[in-house]
């Protein structure tokens, strides 16, 4: 009986049931798949890898699951994988339900969701459920952008339930925003040495996995990294019908054919950035919308210049350039830091406010200089209007914010050209007038920038271009897309 009710499955619900964190795993194509009765509701299933090497696992070899049917509610439970031969015996199962015992369960019927835009039904007889997937980066331009799309989402859809699952070592920022998370390790902890790299595979696969059975998302809506930092999201495509990218212009990424790959297994794929404005090497095998610049709050909805000025405490007549590293997730940071507190030490008629990285939990301040302070608050958004120029980042959120805030601005990319992109935007930008890009650690075209931004004419004309630019409203159409093609 046990037998046949294991053969009636299909192998993908089997291997879902058994080993959720494989499933849709690109090395599941050449296994060899067999069952072992162990008797007393106990059966071994043995997957075995050919010429490829299990993910998370640092050796080819056969992997045993022992999996508990029960007889009573007819779920499934299965442990983690034992990495032993197909003939040893396993542990116990540590109880843990599977994906496909969560979804095979029936959820209550609540109510018909609808968007409050354009009245669609978007799910009918349940509560709309996303869960949203954003790593950790060398900055939060992944959580920022998420974070602006789920609250309008949450506009339109105010009975929704949205939970993020995130590798941010700033994930206080996603609380702060009222909405829930579940934060998996980073690779930072991997690059610290403070989990071994296959442990933190394993885990995060494992901890994806149960959140998606827990949670039972209707949506899954991930930015940029389409199986996630470290491929825990694989068995959720397989699992989730509804799946949503929002694809950053990442050009290194977008040459690797499996990177490609992994991005056409979503149903819509939405791009950050004016119609053109970046070239995608392979165009992705799903429905493609460009909603242009995502800003994580606009310039009507911060504070005015003299209310931020105040909140600062700046006199009006000040001037203040803000300083801005991104996140302080790329390497270096201190060293960047303490070239930057040695030039605005050249400038005592200048009042510098560096933004203090969420991402940089040891950042030593020691030689601060006296004509710079730090400040400690997310989204920068909120203090934007005070600045009267600015030092920073070249990334995706920060560069959008401060071109619509109308802030004249040096740009200092941060990160490889291959993993971030932020040259190449920073060159776009310069090309366009909007902004001055020097290299990092280059003192005398740093010194040259900052001249130049205090001289009044030509900042105010840099000021101009960068407020003539359309308004960024990325979140808003993404959620208009969103809506749409869920009620279609």
């Amino acid at each position: 009986m046990l037998r046949h009710e294991f053969h009636e499955l299909e192998d993908e619900a089997l291997l879902g049931a058994v080993a959720p964190q494989f499933l849709g795993h690109p090395y599941t194509r050449e296994t060899r798949n067999d069952w072992v009765d162990r008797g007393n509701g106990y059966v071994d299933y043995i997957f075995a890898y050919k010429g490829a090497r299990a993910p998370a696992y640092s050796s080819n070899c056969p992997l045993v699951f022992r999996t508990r049917y029960d007889f009573e509610d007819g779920t499934l439970f299965s442990p983690s994988p034992a990495r032993t031969s197909a003939t040893s015996p396993t542990t116990s199962p540590s109880g843990a339900i599977s994906i496909l015992a969560a979804h095979r369960r029936t959820r209550k019927p609540r109510h018909t969701a609808r968007c409050r835009n354009c009245k669609d039904e978007l799910c009918e007889g349940s509560a709309m459920k996303f869960l949203l997937s954003a790593i950790n980066g060398v900055g939060l331009g992944h959580v920022a952008r998420l974070l602006a799309v789920a609250r309008e989402l949450r506009r339109r859809v105010p009975e929704a339930e949205f939970l993020f699952l995130t590798s941010s070592e700033a994930s206080s920022v996603i609380w702060q925003e009222g909405f829930a998370s579940v934060k998996i390790p980073s690779w930072v902890s991997t690059r610290e040495k403070l989990i071994d790299v296959d442990d933190w595979k394993h885990l995060n696969m494992s901890l994806a996995a149960t959140v998606v059975s827990s949670f039972r998302p209707d949506v899954l809506i991930a930015d940029s990294f389409p199986s996630g930092e470290s491929g825990e999201l694989m068995p959720a495509l397989s699992i989730i019908d509804k799946k949503i990218l929002v694809l950053d212009y990442l050009p290194q990424f977008l040459k690797r054919v499996a990177y490609v790959e992994q991005i056409a297994l979503y149903n819509l794929v939405l791009i950050p950035y004016a119609h053109g404005e970046v070239e995608l090497s392979a165009a992705p095998e799903a429905q493609v919308k460009w909603v242009g610049p995502v800003i994580f709050r606009g310039k009507e909805e911060s504070p005015s210049r003299e209310a931020a000025r105040r909140l600062l405490r700046l006199n009006e007549d000040q001037l203040c350039f803000l300083v801005s590293q991104g996140g302080g997730g790329g390497t270096g940071f201190d060293k960047v830091m303490a070239w930057l507190y040695r030039i605005a030490e050249r400038y005592p008629e200048i009042q510098f406010v560096e933004a203090v990285p969420p991402l940089t939990p040891r950042h030593n301040a020691e030689e601060t200089p006296a004509n710079l302070s730090p400040l400690r608050h997310f989204p920068l958004v909120d203090y934007l209007n005070a600045f009267d120029a600015a030092i920073s980042a070249s990334g995706a959120n920060s560069s959008t914010e401060l071109v619509c805030f109308g802030v004249p601005t040096i740009w200092l990319p941060v990160g490889s050209t291959e993993t971030t992109g932020q040259n190449i935007r920073a060159e776009k930008l310069v090309s366009r007038g909007l902004g001055i890009a020097v290299e990092r650690f280059d003192d005398q075209a740093l010194c040259n920038a900052i001249d130049n931004l205090l001289r009044p004419e030509y900042s105010h004309e840099m000021r101009e271009k960068m407020l003539n630019q359309p308004a960024p409203n990325g979140a808003q159409k993404s959620a208009d897309e969103i809506c749409k093609w869920l009620a279609g």
